[in-house]
């Protein structure tokens, strides 16, 4: 929760000391990154929810656009190795 709070707040270094403590920490970051900045951005919980919720459509999105590739890559060459 301090983390989350720091790195929303601003305090990246802050967010960073505490994430690593954890084994995971730096990962978490890497991971989240993306949906990280955009809540940082928000300013309500309001805004928070909406940047969640496009985030999550764009994901959806991103792997329907995927398999899309892979399904067609598979009908032209039979097989798949990516």
């Amino acid at each position: 929760m301090l983390m989350t709070k720091s790195y929303f707040a601003g305090f990246d270094e802050v967010a960073n000391f505490y994430l690593g403590k954890f084994k995971w920490g730096k990962s978490f970051l890497e991971v989240n990154k993306e949906i990280l900045e955009k809540y940082k951005l928000c300013r309500s919980s309001i805004e928070v929810v909406a940047a969640q919720d496009n985030y999550l459509k764009e994901q959806v999105l991103l792997r329907q656009q995927r398999r899309g590739l892979y399904l067609l890559y598979k009908k032209e060459y039979g097989k798949c190795f990516i």
